[in-house]
């Protein structure tokens, strides 16, 4: 009897032994086939992503980066489209050595139809703003402003976005266009846009910095004087509006 059953604790041995083998199998060409997605991303082999989708691999991936991070940082836009018609996760963690989710990163690199792309299958999901914000806790509306993106803010303020957001650092995307340097492009039609749009130009960040300091410091003479220009502006409106009440007060009995 007890032979028997020495016999048959072996046999679920071997059986256990033999399922983490095919599991270990599984597992080991489950990580192949993704990353033959990831290098057709790479490589921009539109057929082969295709092909791969077409054929089960995921297009989350399991990897460290996922393929819709990949492809939007190569601007792959044909390939990120076939991502999207198989129903890829939207946002993705963008892994253990970045912080930046796929809208994060298509608003600082400034390629606007891929980031109209993305917004509209969020709205798809019913998903609105980033899940991985940046460690300085920036949104695409503050990556758009620091880098001079101008067609990417204006698609931004166009869907919505808070104009006077802040991040982890109290910072709003005038903040960020304030601290651009002379020179770069679009810096002065993003400040003025973002002006347009009611940005507040007394804001502090946790420093105590407003934008007009963030521009002196910076020395960016252009986007300091527009700065001055419209505190002068604010404070007249606001000089004006007190007036008005105080002769109102005066004379209304």
């Amino acid at each position: 009897m007890s032979d028997f059953f020495t016999s048959m604790s072996g046999l679920f041995t071997d059986l256990s032994k033999q399922e983490n083998c095919n599991q270990d199998y599984i597992t080991r060409l489950q990580e192949t086939r993704e990353r033959k997605l990831v290098r057709a991303i790479r490589k921009n082999d539109i057929a082969k992503v295709n092909a791969l989708l077409a054929d089960g691999v995921s297009p989350d991936g399991g990897l460290e980066r996922a393929p819709l991070q990949i492809a939007v940082r190569l601007r792959r836009r044909e390939i990120i489209q076939l991502l999207i018609q198989y129903d890829v996760q939207s946002p993705t963690d963008p892994g253990p050595d970045m912080d930046d989710d796929e809208l994060l990163i298509a608003a600082g690199r400034g390629d606007v139809e891929i980031l109209k792309m993305l917004i509209e299958y969020r709205k798809k999901l019913s998903y609105r703003g980033t899940a991985w914000p940046s460690y300085r806790g920036d949104e695409p509306i503050h990556r758009a402003a620091c880098w001079g993106r101008l067609e990417c803010l204006q698609l931004l303020v166009q869907e919505g976005a808070t104009i006077n957001l802040e991040n982890s650092r109290w910072e709003t995307p005038l903040h960020r266009a304030a601290s651009l340097p002379t020179g770069v492009q679009n810096g002065l039609p993003v400040l003025r846009l973002l002006l347009a749009s009611g940005a507040g130009i007394n804001a502090l960040t946790v420093t105590g910095d407003t934008p007009i300091l963030t521009a002196a410091r910076v020395g960016n003479e252009a986007v300091l004087k527009n700065c001055l220009s419209h505190h002068l502006m604010f404070t007249k409106k606001v000089n004006l509006e007190r007036q008005f009440y105080l002769l109102l007060f005066l004379i209304v009995p």
